[in-house]
């Protein structure tokens, strides 16, 4: 993913959600998360969540739950490294979000990934 083709992502893309996304491989003992961010929220803060209980649940729309069906690193080629792939679903307001495969190693000064 190109992220200096949406610059709102491009601006999430920091140090702080890398390492949390480090914790949470080692709280959940999984490399197979879905990274949460509600900007909506008064305080934001990110959330963890194993993609298959994400991707299983009947509370998220058909589409998101499609997505979310196969591993980040599973996605694409360039993404074949599960240890630093994630999905990441920021929700920017009401009716607008983003859910994107990331790999932290290959993400460079561009934003690129």
């Amino acid at each position: 993913m190109n992220f200096s083709d949406n610059p709102e992502l491009e601006r999430l893309m920091t140090p702080q959600l890398f390492k949390f996304v480090r914790q949470a491989q080692i709280r959940y003992a999984t490399d197979d998360l879905v990274v949460i961010l509600d900007l909506t929220d008064v305080e934001p803060e990110f959330v963890a969540v194993r993609r298959s209980e994400m991707a299983s649940s009947d509370q998220i729309p058909p589409v998101l739950r499609a997505k979310l069906s196969k591993p980040a690193a599973a996605v694409a080629e360039k993404l074949s490294s599960p240890d630093k792939s994630f999905w990441f679903f920021a929700i920017h307001d009401l009716g607008r979000a983003d859910c994107v495969a990331v790999n932290a190693s290959i993400i460079g000064p561009g934003g690129n990934a």
